[in-house]
């Protein structure tokens, strides 16, 4: 079961973002998640190709760490805690740096979930200022929007090359 729920994940990432806009609007309404930055960051973060990364990173890990856990009386949920979530901080930085420019770039979704002007992402009121000021001063707003990209990709680095050189070491 567990590959054919993995290729209807992956089935996913074959249709572009606009094709499920609708259905998340309508779930995020019934969550009550409208006009919150869960609304944006959620959808971003909880898709098919987070879960196979996830997936392919945590068949990678080694089955003897779960063992030796085990016979030491861990339970499930301290193997968890104590084992999986120190070892997978990489590839969790990775697809936290995805979602956030996933929702920090985004346009339509953004003005189809935050309809209130205080939840707009800066791509939202970028294409206001679009409307009203000349080329020059767009691309220097745009200029200045990669900025926090650049900052939180700076953050996260560290952590993902960590990922990278550590399992080399080994």
């Amino acid at each position: 079961w567990s590959y054919k729920v993995l290729f209807f994940l992956m089935a996913t990432m074959a249709f572009p973002g606009e094709v499920t806009q609708i259905p998340a609007f309508l779930m995020l309404r019934d969550l009550g998640f409208l006009n919150t930055f869960a609304a944006l960051v959620i959808p971003a973060a909880a898709n098919g190709f987070s879960i196979f990364i996830l997936k392919g990173f945590f068949d990678s890990l080694p089955k003897d760490l779960y063992e030796s856990a085990s016979l030491d009386g861990a339970s499930e949920l301290r193997t968890f805690w104590n084992i999986t979530v120190p070892l997978s901080t990489p590839i969790l930085a990775y697809i936290a740096l995805g979602a956030f420019t996933s929702a920090y770039g985004a346009f339509m979704f953004a003005l189809l979930v935050c309809q209130k002007q205080s939840m707009w992402t800066i791509m939202v009121y970028i294409y206001q200022l679009q409307q009203s000021y000349s080329v020059p001063i767009v691309f220097a707003s745009l200029v200045i929007a990669a900025v926090p990209t650049l900052l939180v990709f700076t953050l996260c680095q560290n952590v993902i090359m960590r990922g990278i050189v550590v399992p080399v070491e080994k």
